[in-house]
């Protein structure tokens, strides 16, 4: 749960218009984690 609270602090979720900001900040660890720059970028 703590991650998903960084994560909606990350601009590209902030910025999500759509009702279920919890699935966009989960959508936003797993495309960082994706691409190899999560445990970078969103724990800082």
């Amino acid at each position: 749960m703590e991650a998903v609270e960084k994560a909606r602090t990350l601009p590209h979720v902030v910025s999500y218009e759509r009702p279920n900001l919890k699935a966009a900040a989960l959508a936003a660890i797993a495309d960082d984690w994706l691409h190899g720059c999560g445990h970078r970028r969103l724990w800082r």
